[in-house]
């Protein structure tokens, strides 16, 4: 996901001169579709292709890496956090995945830091995980054995059945 979302960034760059990033900021907040809100550099929109159930995105305009936000920018990322937790709250979710990405910590003129925020199933009784964060937000499946160890131990009691 983060080679994806650098090579994006650059290729954006290099063609149009401008931010990846704040491209699509401008064109939801314009449009008024999908723009939720702004909170001092923080951009919050929801998805044009969400990855998940009520998928939230939030851009951090004029900044590079983590490194590059100051502590207003971080107080308004954890107010923007805290207010879409509570609308995930209200509308009956208690589980939710959380991605910030940053850019490169050097040479990511190009790159924007930003989040993505989804929701899971509800805890409730029988409760069974729908998709863990390294599947929707970081595109990477995880397992818990590798391929090779999990043929060995079916072949075993494949071939007995």
């Amino acid at each position: 996901m983060m080679r994806l979302q650098y090579q994006a960034g650059e290729r954006y760059w290099s063609e149009h001169g401008g931010s990846f990033w704040e491209a699509p900021i401008e064109t939801e907040e314009r449009r008024r579709e999908r723009f939720v809100g702004r909170i001092g550099a923080s951009s919050w929109i929801t998805a044009f292709a969400p990855l998940g159930f009520n998928e939230v995105r939030v851009v951090v305009s004029d900044r590079e890496t983590f490194l590059d936000l100051t502590a207003d920018d971080a107080e308004a990322l954890a107010l923007g956090v805290s207010r879409v937790l509570s609308w995930y709250e209200a509308s009956g979710y208690n589980s939710f995945n959380l991605a910030f990405f940053s850019g490169p910590l050097s040479g990511a003129h190009y790159f924007r830091p930003n989040l993505i925020m989804v929701t899971r199933s509800a805890l409730v009784p029988n409760y069974r995980s729908d998709a863990m964060h390294l599947e929707r937000l970081h595109w990477e499946a995880a397992v818990d054995r590798p391929p090779e160890a999990l043929a060995a131990e079916l072949r075993d009691h494949f071939l007995e059945a």
